[in-house]
């Protein structure tokens, strides 16, 4: 691999221990370009194994969102090639000491006693050294750290807002929600009136799968009731909150008031509400937030857009406006994915329209695109409404040889 393996050439007269130097070393190279060129996978491949000292100076966190749930992998990068602000070393040190896979919890009072010797007890510090204590190793030990923090504080002074905040932090990437309204109410028991941060935090966590909806409308209403301006990443927090509890008429009125007060709305927030809508059945609110979205100049639909629209248009029974839409996107220059043609490929089979399924599924493989369990069943719904029995089997037995028929099971 140009410009990442290792600068000398394997021989057959290559000592064995020579090998190992160099295959080492063309591990190293290839973690450094994945980094420094963003190459996740990569990097995902290499990383389990490169657990050397060597590596410790990557310590900024550079977030990489990949696919189009956006996760994000936290790669790090040299201090010289990224502008972000150098961990303290005395922070650095201690969090190593806390991190080993020999502590437990019940050795964290004696570690930080003895390292924050050394570190200044700024509350910038202790809420930097709670989040990378979350980040590096576990939410428990996060909360043990802040548990130190707090017994050393004199009952005479409160706790700060900024250490609180770390800890949410910490709740928010481990997506503890519950844990983060605990510690809500422990900033209240303390007398610790939260900021703008304070509120981003906690709706953060409240986004995350399975949390409470009220709980994020009732944080939210509270952020505006103290005077705080919710910012984009705060209403699309509370958005997103909302659409997965399923309570669309909420996320549609978080999107309007979301248009009016924060500026502009990007394709991600409106891509979460036109969902919403059409998990709550709201085919022609689908529809209308779709136009309205078209009309708003810089923003422009994305795969995910159309094919939620495009789904939308096939359970309403309105399946003959999915394949103008497919067309459209190919005239954005918007790439289709395996989604997207099966939307297509069940609107052909609603409408009867074999031939059009066979279209469309053979359009999807000279695309590059595997056509997957769904693809095939649809087709072959397809090919027995048109009464076509021998492309049914035709397409079972391709089915079979794919190996997609475990799918199934």
């Amino acid at each position: 691999q140009e410009g990442v393996g290792s600068s000398r050439m394997l021989t057959s007269r290559t000592s064995p221990s020579a090998c190992s130097r160099l295959h080492v070393t063309y591990r190293r190279n290839t973690l450094r370009h994945a980094v420094r060129t963003h190459n996740a996978k990569t990097y995902c491949k290499f990383l389990p194994h490169e657990r050397t000292a060597s590596f410790t100076r990557y310590r900024p966190i550079v977030h990489i969102p990949i696919g189009h749930d956006r996760e994000v992998f936290q790669l790090r990068a040299t201090a010289k090639e990224r502008s972000h602000t150098e961990v303290p070393q005395g922070v650095e040190s201690l969090c190593t000491a806390l991190v080993r896979r020999d502590t437990t919890l019940d050795d964290v009072p004696g570690i930080m006693a003895a390292g924050m010797s050394g570190v200044s007890g700024s509350s910038e510090n202790q809420a930097l050294l709670i989040v990378l204590a979350e980040q590096r190793g576990s939410l428990d030990l996060a909360l043990a750290v802040f548990s130190w923090f707090e017994q050393q504080q004199s009952p005479l002074v409160a706790p700060s807002v900024i250490v609180f905040n770390g800890l949410l932090a910490a709740c928010a990437n481990s997506q503890a929600w519950e844990r983060a309204l605990q510690t809500r109410e422990h900033m209240r028991a303390c007398g610790v009136v939260g900021d703008a941060t304070t509120y981003s935090l906690l709706l953060r966590a409240l986004k995350t799968n399975n949390a409470d909806w009220r709980k994020a409308m009732e944080v939210f209403r509270d952020m505006k009731e103290e005077g705080l301006t919710p910012t984009q990443s705060d209403f699309k927090a509370y958005i997103t909150a909302c659409a997965k509890g399923r309570q669309w008429e909420r996320a549609a009125e978080g999107l309007q008031e979301m248009e009016a007060k924060a500026g502009r709305v990007d394709a991600t927030t409106y891509n979460v509400v036109i969902l919403a809508l059409k998990r709550g059945r709201q085919w022609d609110k689908v529809a209308e937030l779709f136009q309205r979205m078209q009309r708003v100049e810089g923003v422009e639909p994305t795969v995910v857009t159309f094919n939620a629209v495009m789904s939308a248009t096939v359970k309403s029974g309105r399946w003959q406006e999915a394949a103008p839409l497919l067309e459209e996107m190919a005239a954005r220059g918007i790439v289709p994915n395996t989604v997207t043609y099966n939307i297509i490929i069940a609107a052909c089979e609603r409408g009867g329209q074999w031939e059009k399924a066979v279209q469309v599924f053979e359009r999807m493989k000279e695309s590059g695109l595997e056509p997957d369990t769904i693809s095939y069943v649809g087709l072959m719904g397809a090919s027995l409404r048109g009464g076509q029995l021998h492309k049914f089997w035709e397409t079972f037995v391709a089915m079979m040889v794919a190996g997609k028929w475990r799918m199934l099971l």
